[in-house]
């Protein structure tokens, strides 16, 4: 039913964000099933973990603080997910002969066919020119080159094409975060000649980076791996695996990474099995009454409903029970989002997601219910403190001897984990800035 909704509006005119959530609340007054895959109270520890700070879970606090609405301190950059399909860091972006499509095999005997042939520097790619600069050679064995035109190998002899949403996002993420915004170019002299590394080359090894190091992360909700999800006949996920985020959850993450703390977190913006991580820049919360969703304010008092008289709140059974009120929330939240390389500027997107929250009797958060089916799957950051290690850490190196044994053997380590070197990331963003 909710498909047939949003195909007959889509016959009269193309919705806008507002045309469709303005269907999703009718939905919401019409009773119709919504996915609501979330626990029956917000589960402790959570967020207790995922903060590593205290919180409030009172809305009156909340509101006295002006928390319903936020912003970053610090705006991540945008920047591309260098996709396995055309090559991962292989892909040479600033090469105008290079197969601009989704078709891997192209690529890849495109890349095959510049072995032992002269080409200037600026056309190549991250990981061909990291490959110089390591002393490894894009062409020889175990380099990052090799590395990643070997990702998409596998899929592409199976099936004949590379998934298109399969890259780094998860590197590129934490490193639009962490990560300060490269400014400028950088130019290297070697004996083959001079070349530069751009801001996007830049940006490309501090995704990867970040994708394949080790470190400790901070997590919220689930991954849902299942193409179909299983639900009971209120509509309900019965699968604990395809569980997403808890509302009450992701109304305290919001409210206090970006209310409080000024700091992004990384979102799974696609609640199916494709996973699409995205930097949290900003948000704004509108309350709505959970019977008459049309019913609106800025202050959740005024639309809220008392949980024991009211029996025409959906999903009675699912409530926390120590509901004593309940009121809808419309969260609409800023995503950075991908560019293609070359794209200096960064672009952020509008997310709409719209859930109830079950309040205790002082109205503190103790549970909540998506109201449909646009949500994050799960929400993670980095744990604060931490960085990539790699297997080549152990070595010494030196920036004043790039190339020499010593590079090469680290290269060479990191490049089987698809990582490059710390000490020349870390080098490259300082220099850019």
């Amino acid at each position: 039913m909710l498909a047939l909704l949003f195909a007959s509006l889509s016959v009269f005119a193309t919705p806008t964000k507002e045309d469709a959530l303005k269907w999703r609340m009718k939905i919401v007054e019409m009773g119709l099933p919504a996915v609501t895959d979330d626990k029956e109270a917000r589960p402790v520890g959570v967020m207790e973990n995922f903060l590593q700070s205290s919180f409030e879970t009172s809305l009156t606090n909340m509101e006295a603080r002006r928390l319903f609405k936020g912003a970053v301190k610090t705006q991540p950059w945008s920047g591309h997910y260098w996709p396995n399909y055309s090559g991962g860091l292989a892909f040479r972006w600033a090469d105008p002969r290079f197969p601009q499509t989704d078709n891997w095999g192209r690529g890849e005997r495109y890349f095959r066919s510049q072995s032992g042939v002269s080409t200037y520097f600026n056309v190549l790619s991250p990981a061909e020119k990291y490959d110089y600069m390591t002393s490894s050679g894009p062409y020889s064995p175990g380099s990052l080159s090799q590395h990643q035109w070997n990702l998409g190998r596998d899929e592409f002899s199976r099936t004949g094409s590379v998934a298109t949403w399969q890259g780094i996002c998860h590197g590129w993420a934490p490193a639009s975060i962490y990560m300060p915004k490269p400014k400028h170019n950088v130019s290297f002299r070697f004996p083959e000649g001079e070349f530069v590394l751009t801001t996007e080359d830049v940006k490309a090894l501090g995704s990867l980076y970040w994708a394949n190091g080790n470190y400790e992360t901070l997590h919220a909700g689930f991954r849902c791996n299942a193409e179909t999800v299983s639900t009971n006949r209120e509509g309900r996920v019965v699968d604990p695996n395809c569980f997403d985020v808890n509302p009450a959850d992701w109304h305290i993450a919001l409210t206090h990474m970006v209310g409080v703390k000024k700091e992004s977190f990384i979102i799974d913006a696609e609640e199916n099995s494709q996973v699409w991580n995205h930097p949290v820049v900003s948000y704004e919360m509108e309350f709505f009454d959970p019977v008459k969703s049309s019913v609106r304010s800025n202050r959740f008092r005024d639309v809220i409903r008392d949980f024991s008289r009211s029996n025409s709140i959906p999903h009675r059974t699912f409530r926390s029970p120590n509901t004593k009120y309940v009121v809808g929330v419309v969260s609409r939240i800023q995503i950075n989002v991908e560019t293609m390389p070359g794209v200096a500027e960064d672009v952020n997107d509008e997310r709409v997601y719209v859930y109830d929250l079950e309040l205790d009797a002082n109205y503190n958060v103790v549970g909540g219910e998506w109201r449909d089916q646009a949500r994050p799957d799960f929400l993670w950051r980095v744990r604060p403190g931490v960085k990539p290690s790699f297997p080549g850490d152990s070595i010494p190196l030196d920036m004043w001897s790039m190339r020499d044994a010593n590079w090469r053997r680290a290269a060479q380590l990191n490049n089987a984990k698809g990582a490059p070197i710390k000490l020349l990331v870390e080098e490259l963003f300082r220099l850019t800035q």
